[in-house]
């Protein structure tokens, strides 16, 4: 029986891979403008205040162009994903904790 049996989720790779990776990816496009970030930072906070997130508690969201692109556990893991899927630069994702740090890591 396989039902109910979960994905296997794929190994995250050594940070300094990650970190290696997200610098390349950084010298193929250039640096985006702050405010666009900015802009989806706003739309993060508006609709995590309207409860619009609240079924994402727990997860590192990431937005882009005012709506959620990624959902996950590892943020640099996200953040190169999404260089590669929207060919952009690792800083023009706005990629933030959905949750409470001081409770949900104590």
């Amino acid at each position: 029986m396989t039902e109910n049996v979960p994905a296997a989720t794929p190994p995250i790779p050594d940070q300094d891979a990650l970190d290696a990776e997200l610098k390349e990816l950084e010298a193929q496009h250039p640096e985006p403008d702050i405010r666009a970030v900015l802009r989806d930072r706003e739309w993060f906070y508006d609709a995590a205040a309207r409860g619009e997130l609240d079924h994402l508690y727990g997860k590192v969201v990431a937005v882009y162009d005012g709506r959620v692109a990624a959902v996950g556990d590892h943020e640099d893991v996200m953040r190169v994903r999404l260089c590669r899927e929207h060919r952009q630069h690792p800083a023009r994702f706005y990629l933030v904790y959905h949750g409470n740090v001081m409770t949900d890591f104590a």
